[in-house]
C-alpha cells in the first residue's frame, strides 16, 4: 500500500513538473515573438527616419558664396530663397498605369513618360549607414541605350530646341555641378530664377553638405548617397551640389541633363590661395571665433604663392606628398577639374595626365549639355539659354542683371610656368573641353 502511494506521489509530482515546463516554453515563445516584432517595428522606424540632423539641414545656394573642399568662406545672404530645405524630400511620386506603362502626373495635369523605379532593396539600403558598395544595376542590355538616347536629346538640342516637346522636357531632370572657384555661383542664381518662373512645376534643390563632405579620395559609398537623395525628388527638378561627377546609370536611372563651369587651372589655385589669406586676416583683425573659421599653420601664413608653386612642382609625381604639401604651405586642398569630373572612383585620385583619372574625364565630358568658361560667362549663358528655351529664357538679361565683374591677377611667369606644370592633368582636360564649347558655338552660330 505504501509503495502504491509513493508512486502515486511521483507520478503527481512528474505530471506538475512536465506542465510547468509546457507553460513555460510557451511563455517564452510569446516573449520571443514579441520581441521579435519590437525589432522589426525599431528597424521599420530607423528606415523611415531622415538621417539628416537639424544641423545638417539644406543650405540654399544664395547662402554660399565660395566653396572649396575643407574651407569654408564668408556667407551671404540673399532674398533669393527658393531651394528646398529639407534634410530630405518629402513630396511623393505620383504614378499609376497605363497602357504606355508608367506616367508621372505633375500639377497641371501633364501626362509625361516616367522613369522606371530602380530596385526596392536598394531604396531600403540607401537608409543604412553602413558603408557597403553600391548595389549595381545591369548594364549589360540597357545601359548603351539610355546613353545613347540622351546623346540624341542632346543633339536634338543642338539642332532645333524646339523640336522637342513640352512632354519631353518636363520628363526631364537636370544637375548644374558646382565646381569650387570657378564663378558658378554667379550663374546659379538667376538660373534658379528664371527656371522656376518659366516652369513653375520645377523643384530646386541642393545636395546637402552633410553627404558630399564626408568623403576623402573617391568614396564611392557617397555615389550612391546622392544617387538616393536625388531620387525622392519629383521630375523635373534641377539640383545643384558641389560633388563629384555621378554615374546615374549604375543604378539602373536615365542621366541627367548636366552642367558646370571650368575656370583656368592657375587661376583657379591663385584665387583661393589669396582668397583663403585675406578671409584668415579679416577674421583675425575682427576677432571672429567660430568653428567655421579658416584655420592655417604658421607654415601657410609664411608660405608666398611663388614658395607654394615650387615646392608643388617640386613634387607633382607624388600625389600624396602633393596633396601634404597643399594642406600644409599652401593651407587648402583644391579638388582638380579631372577629379570632379572622373566620379567617386578610388582610381580618380591621381595627377598623371595618362592615368585612369583623365581618361574618365574626358569621357564624362559628353555626358554635359555644356561645360562653360569662368572667362567668358556671357558666352555661356547665351549658350545655355539658347539651348534650354523651355526653362531658361530670359536668363541672360536675370544675368547681366546680378553679375559682379572681378578683376584679374596678375602673377610672375615663372609661377604661372610651376603651376601649368603641377595642374597639367587638369589643362589637358580644359582644354578639351574648350575645344568641344568652341565647337558648340559654331554650331549654335553664337560668337
Amino acid at each position: 500500500m505504501r509503495c502504491i502511494t509513493r508512486l502515486a506521489l511521483v507520478g503527481s509530482a512528474l505530471v506538475a513538473a512536465l506542465l510547468i515546463h509546457a507553460f513555460m516554453n510557451v511563455s517564452l515563445s510569446d516573449g520571443e515573438r514579441h520581441k521579435a516584432l519590437e525589432r522589426q517595428v525599431h528597424r521599420m522606424g530607423d528606415e523611415s527616419t531622415p538621417k539628416h540632423s537639424e544641423d545638417n539641414r539644406v543650405k540654399t545656394v544664395a547662402n554660399v558664396e565660395t566653396q572649396a573642399e575643407g574651407v569654408k568662406l564668408t556667407n551671404v545672404s540673399h532674398p533669393l530663397n527658393i531651394f528646398k530645405e529639407e534634410g530630405h524630400p518629402k513630396i511623393p511620386r505620383h504614378q499609376r498605369n497605363t497602357d504606355d506603362g508608367l506616367e508621372h502626373k505633375t500639377g497641371n495635369n501633364d501626362k509625361i513618360p516616367h522613369r522606371l523605379n530602380t530596385d526596392d532593396k536598394l531604396v531600403r539600403e540607401a537608409t543604412k549607414n553602413d558603408d557597403n558598395p553600391p548595389a549595381l544595376a545591369d548594364q549589360s542590355a540597357s545601359g548603351e541605350n539610355i546613353a545613347d538616347e540622351l546623346h540624341v536629346l542632346y543633339q536634338e538640342l543642338r539642332s532645333d530646341p524646339a523640336t522637342v516637346s513640352k512632354e519631353v522636357m518636363l520628363a526631364q531632370k537636370f544637375t548644374f555641378i558646382r565646381i569650387a572657384m570657378c564663378g558658378s555661383q554667379s550663374l546659379i542664381n538667376p538660373m534658379a530664377t528664371v527656371a522656376k518662373k518659366n516652369v513653375p512645376s520645377l523643384t530646386l534643390t541642393m545636395v546637402p553638405e552633410s553627404i558630399t563632405k564626408r568623403r576623402g579620395e573617391g568614396y564611392a559609398f557617397n555615389e550612391k548617397l546622392i544617387f538616393e537623395y536625388l531620387y525622392r525628388y519629383p521630375i523635373p527638378y534641377l539640383s545643384i551640389g558641389g560633388h563629384r561627377f555621378i554615374n546615374f546609370r549604375r543604378y539602373g536611372d536615365f542621366q541627367p541633363i548636366s552642367l558646370t563651369v571650368f575656370a583656368d587651372p592657375v587661376e583657379r589655385f591663385t584665387k583661393l590661395f589669396y582668397l583663403i589669406r585675406k578671409v584668415y586676416m579679416r577674421q583675425k583683425r575682427w576677432g571672429m571665433k567660430a568653428k567655421s573659421n579658416i584655420q592655417l599653420r604658421p607654415e601657410a601664413r609664411n608660405t608666398t604663392l611663388a614658395r607654394c608653386a615650387m615646392l608643388l612642382d617640386k613634387n607633382r609625381l607624388d600625389s600624396r606628398l602633393s596633396q601634404i604639401i597643399q594642406r600644409k604651405y599652401c593651407g587648402f586642398e583644391l579638388s582638380s577639374l579631372a577629379r570632379v569630373m572622373c566620379g567617386e572612383d578610388k582610381r580618380c585620385s591621381q595627377h598623371d595626365a595618362t592615368n585612369y583619372t583623365l581618361q574618365e574625364a574626358l569621357k564624362n565630358l559628353e555626358d554635359f549639355l555644356v561645360v562653360g568658361f569662368a572667362d567668358d560667362m556671357e558666352t555661356t549663358v547665351r549658350v545655355m539659354e539658347r539651348l534650354l528655351p523651355f526653362y531658361l529664357t530670359g536668363y541672360q538679361q536675370e544675368f547681366l542683371d546680378q553679375i559682379e565683374k572681378e578683376t584679374k591677377r596678375i602673377h610672375s611667369l615663372e609661377v604661372t610656368n610651376m603651376l601649368r606644370r603641377v595642374l597639367e592633368t587638369d589643362y589637358v582636360l580644359y582644354d578639351a573641353a574648350k575645344d568641344r564649347f568652341e565647337k558648340l558655338k559654331q554650331e549654335l552660330k553664337i560668337g
